[in-house]
């Protein structure tokens, strides 16, 4: 069964390639990039970030009635436009709600 993480256009040859560079192992692409998710929830988790938007303490409501906002800005960011795959709108939008969530 995949993960919750992996989702439409989550298994890219990039991530791929960064998994193996760690020394992180996998049978096939959808392993490696699982245990690169791993890795990062790790490292997340040993330098004591929050997962999410919600962890830091972010009114729901406030966060969600921003979405189309925070979307918008997001669109135009060197980030974005470095991406493997630049995403729409929507994906943004779904993207910043599993953020707000952590899944």
């Amino acid at each position: 069964m995949q993960d919750q993480h992996l989702t439409r256009g989550a298994i890219h040859p990039s991530y791929v390639t960064i998994a193996k560079r760690l020394g992180l192992t996998g049978k096939d692409d959808a392993e490696f990039c699982q245990a690169l998710i791993k890795r990062i929830d790790t490292l997340i988790a040993k330098v004591g970030n929050p997962k999410s938007f919600s962890d830091f303490g972010i009114s729901e409501a406030e966060y969600m009635g921003k979405l189309d906002y925070f979307a918008q800005l997001a669109a135009p960011a060197m980030a974005t436009k470095l991406a493997p795959r630049i995403p729409t709108i929507e994906e943004t939008k779904e993207l910043l709600e599993a953020a707000y969530y952590s899944y």
